[in-house]
């Protein structure tokens, strides 16, 4: 999930060129991605603990290293059916999870042996 999101951020950079300043968002259901993330956004990464490597590149690449720093991370519970959503945001945040997961297992299944 972390090269994941570092993924999502490289793939996002040209997008954020012409106003480095309005927030990206990214919604997971994975509390370790959000947790390490603000942790290491709040103490600043070194390399001394894990995935502190990529989160320095994320937190420094971008324009002059501040295009992130309005990235948002928004946690969504997993295992939900969209009929379990408290509202329209919420039903697409499911959905959105539901896809990623389940390109997630494909991408499993193609690369299990046999």
């Amino acid at each position: 999930m972390f090269i994941g999101l570092l993924l999502v951020i490289r793939s996002l950079l040209p997008q954020a060129a012409p106003n480095p300043h309005l927030p990206v968002h990214v919604i997971s259901d994975s509390a370790a991605l959000i947790g390490g993330f603000y942790k290491a956004k709040t103490r600043g990464p070194s390399f001394g603990r894990r995935w502190d490597g990529l989160w320095k590149q994320v937190i420094t690449e971008g324009i002059a290293g501040t295009a992130f720093m309005n990235f948002q991370l928004h946690k969504v519970k997993a295992h939900r059916t969209i009929s379990q959503a408290v509202d329209d945001q919420d039903a697409r945040w499911i959905n959105g999870n539901s896809v990623a997961d389940a390109t997630a297992n494909r991408c499993t299944d193609n690369h299990q042996l046999e």
